[in-house]
Parts: C-alpha cells; sequence; structure tokens
C-alpha cells in the first residue's frame, strides 16, 4: 500500500514486466477434500509484485598479452599492445553514472567515491574521478558555449549562495549561474576554481566599488546585472 501524509492508502500498480512468476494452487478442494491434479483448471485471483535490487558488482574483462617463443630460432615474439592498455579502464557506463551524479545531483567526490564503493564494490580514486570529467568535458564543449552566451547576454542572473558573492576570495569554490529570460527559458553555467577571478572572467564582467543594496549587485556591466539569491 502506498500513502502520503494527509492523503488515503492505494495499492502499488503492478509492474508492467516482471521478471519471473511463481504460483500458488491450492492443494485440495475447502468444500469436499478432493486433491487437485497438476492439470486442475484455474484462474488467477490475485497478483502481488515483490521487488528489490539485484546485487551489482564491476564487470572486470582481464585482458592478458601473451609472447611465444620459437621453436626454430628460440626468440620471443610479443603481442601487440591491447587498446585497452592505452586507455582508461572505465568503461562508459562508468563514465555517465559518475557525470550524472556530479553535474545533476551535486555530489562531492568523498560522495561519489563512498557511492562506487558501498553500491559497486568499486574503489576509484578522486583523481581517476577529475579525468573522468576531463575526458568528457569534449563533449559538452558546444552546449557549455552556448549556455555561457545566453548567460551573457542576459540583463539579470542569479546565482545562489556559493562561489559569485566571494570573488574577493582566493579559496576554492563553486560558482552556480542561472539566467531566465521568459517562460521555458533557462540557461545554467557553474564552475569549480581556485582563482577569485573566474566568475568574472566567465560573465566577462567586473566587480562593483560601491557599497552593496538590499539586493546587493555582486557583478556588473553596462549591459549586465546578476544579484543574490
Amino acid at each position: 500500500m502506498v500513502q502520503s501524509l494527509g492523503t488515503k492508502a492505494t495499492p502499488r500498480a503492478l509492474a508492467e514486466a516482471p521478471d519471473a512468476h511463481e504460483d500458488y494452487r491450492p492443494a485440495h478442494c475447502q468444500h469436499c477434500g478432493l486433491p487437485f491434479g497438476e492439470d486442475a483448471a484455474s484462474e488467477v485471483i490475485g497478483e502481488y509484485d515483490d521487488i528489490d535490487l539485484p546485487q551489482v558488482r564491476p564487470l572486470v574483462w582481464r585482458h592478458r598479452r601473451l609472447a611465444c617463443r620459437c621453436a626454430a630460432c628460440g626468440k620471443a615474439t610479443s603481442a601487440p599492445l591491447p587498446p585497452v592498455a592505452q586507455v582508461t579502464p572505465f568503461g562508459r557506463p562508468i563514465h555517465a553514472l559518475a557525470l550524472y551524479l556530479k553535474t545533476n545531483q551535486l555530489f562531492s567526490y568523498g560522495r561519489l567515491q563512498g557511492v562506487f564503493r558501498d553500491l559497486f564494490g568499486l574503489d576509484i580514486s578522486q583523481g581517476a574521478l577529475m579525468n573522468m570529467f576531463k575526458r568528457t568535458a569534449p563533449l559538452f564543449a558546444t552546449r557549455r558555449n552556448d549556455a555561457l552566451a545566453a548567460l551573457r547576454r542576459a540583463q539579470v542572473v542569479a546565482c545562489d549562495a556559493t562561489g559569485i558573492p566571494k570573488l574577493a576570495i582566493a579559496n576554492s569554490h563553486r560558482l552556480q549561474l542561472l539566467r531566465s529570460s521568459g517562460p521555458g527559458k533557462h540557461a545554467y553555467a557553474s564552475c569549480v576554481s581556485k582563482p577569485s577571478g573566474m566568475a568574472q572572467a566567465m560573465l566577462q564582467v567586473y566587480r562593483p566599488t560601491h557599497p552593496p543594496s538590499p539586493a546587493p549587485i555582486i557583478a556588473a556591466s553596462p549591459s549586465i546585472r546578476v544579484f543574490a539569491l
């Protein structure tokens, strides 16, 4: 039964394509006691789902490079280096999951390591995770540039309470921006940077020197105003 706070409980909808079935048949007639045979006519009078998650573990395919020694001359010949030896050992699904959790769910590197370790039994260093993001970055370059161009064209840019209000601080920070120019039209950009000028360089704006107003302008140019939410 599924029930939200303050609502009436309702049965959960059955899965459209269950992976397996298990039938329960009565052994004998409850009225006269006659046993039912395996071929006795029956009908389904109730269905119930039992849902669980399978245990997931990494699939490791070992590539072995062999060398053979010639029976005639006695010299050894080695097989060419397999392609996998020259690239990352982590496959595309691992890249995709790491990228999704980092960008859509905003997981930190520590939490990413914990997810892969606890849920999949896979140890991945933070350096390997960072390399995954660098490796996949070119795939998103065009859309990223489109988002930045939209942000730079906007008259008003809103940000959350992360990096932009701390442009003068040189510590590492996360910058997240939102530009809205109408219903259903949004552009997002984010970066993690150490230099305090990264936010200004990304927006191509300067940091004002005037005192903050009640709705503080934290970066501005003749065509762009950025407000903290």
